[in-house]
């Protein structure tokens, strides 16, 4: 099911509902004598606007009371503020999907060395010197890297030699995590 065409679709039907609304009320409004006495002396006063845009005006401000003034400025300053919270929203969703995009791009590539390593024999090992990638076809014995010796027994077990001969096992890591 498509969320967003089900959204649109019930969206466009609440607008179309209201403009039908709204046009209902603006011709009602348009043939009340009052209003059209209100818009010559408008018009006689330099007004610039047309009579619709007087009408609905005259809608939303109570007549152009000075309280409906008021209450119009106040109901437009909280649009406003809520439409800018909404924009602040949506810049953060776009922010969090472009993290996420780069994060994803950098797994992949991460995966794809992995796999590489992989296929040419080696793989990552976690030690205490940090993570070393590592040919897993060492043949048994000691092996010098460029961040240590390791030792490899007869069973395959691979284990870091420290400075003062202590040999301590070491494990494949294959996502490549920090030493624990």
């Amino acid at each position: 099911m498509d969320l967003n065409a089900v959204n649109n679709q019930w969206a466009a039907q609440q607008n179309a509902a209201m403009n039908g609304q709204l046009q209902g009320m603006m011709q009602q409004n348009m043939a009340n004598p009052h209003i059209q006495q209100a818009y010559r002396q408008y018009q006689m006063q330099g007004g610039p606007m047309n009579f619709e845009q007087f009408v609905y005006g005259w809608m939303a401000t109570n007549g152009y009371s000075p309280q409906g003034i008021q209450h119009w400025r106040q109901t437009e300053n909280f649009n406003q503020q809520q439409e800018w919270i909404a924009q602040q929203g949506l810049r953060y969703a776009e922010m969090q999907r472009g993290q996420a995009q780069m994060e994803h791009s950098a797994h992949f590539q991460h995966n794809q060395t992995v796999a590489g390593q992989n296929l040419m024999g080696q793989a990552n090992y976690g030690t205490p010197m940090g993570p070393q990638t590592l040919s897993y076809t060492l043949s048994p014995g000691y092996h010098q890297t460029p961040q240590g010796t390791v030792f490899v027994n007869a069973q395959g077990e691979y284990f870091t030699v420290d400075q003062a001969g202590n040999h301590y096992r070491i494990y494949q890591n294959p996502g490549n995590l920090p030493f624990r």
